[in-house]
Parts: C-alpha cells; sequence; structure tokens
C-alpha cells in the first residue's frame, strides 16, 4: 500500500518568504505571485509522496505565468525580476520547510 496520512495537519501558509523573512504583498508587482507562493507551502505538506522538486516546480511555473500576460512591458519584467528573485530564494532556503511539513503529516510506511 502506498503510504498515507495518519491526519490531515493544518498546513503552514505563509505567503512569500521563509526562515523568518517574509515579503509582503505591497513589495510585490502583481498579487497573483503571493498566491503562487501560498500553493507552493500547501504542496510541501500535501502528500507523503510529494517530491519537494515536484513543488519548487510548480511554483516556478506559477510564477513564470504569473507574469506572462502583463501588457506593460515595464510591469512585466519587473515581475519577472520579482519571480525569478522569489524562485531562487525558494531553492536557497527552503530545505528546511519542507522537512517540517513532511513531518506534520505524520506518514505511516
Amino acid at each position: 500500500d502506498p503510504p498515507t496520512a495518519a491526519e490531515t495537519p493544518a498546513q503552514t501558509i505563509s505567503g512569500c518568504g521563509a526562515l523568518g523573512l517574509k515579503i509582503t504583498d505591497e513589495s510585490l508587482p502583481v498579487e497573483s505571485l503571493t498566491a503562487c507562493c501560498n500553493s507552493h507551502d500547501a504542496c510541501y505538506g500535501s502528500s507523503c509522496q510529494i517530491k519537494k522538486r515536484a513543488c519548487d516546480r510548480g511554483l516556478k511555473d506559477c510564477l513564470a505565468i504569473s507574469c506572462e500576460f502583463i501588457l506593460e512591458r515595464q510591469v512585466q519584467k519587473t515581475c519577472q525580476g520579482a519571480a525569478k528573485l522569489l524562485y531562487s530564494g525558494t531553492m536557497a532556503l527552503s530545505s528546511q520547510q519542507f522537512s517540517e511539513a513532511q513531518e506534520k503529516l505524520s506518514c505511516r510506511y
């Protein structure tokens, strides 16, 4: 049988940022970037079988799509820069958050 969660833990959804660094919505060029960060947080604790790499790739794709359809060129470039920074920070700082989210699942094997 595949691993299952013994219980559904309360998700830790904290927006954008890690390890005490909080990036406020007002600091981001478009609000949808925060939604991407929240989805990424939820992904980390979504399943005993989820891979960190899959969640991180989902974040990268979400951030890119959030910036893709912005019509004003300067806002789009600012969005793309913010997206790159958010993704780079995630790659550098999120291992602890992933481990903690997985521990909260109380998976049985």
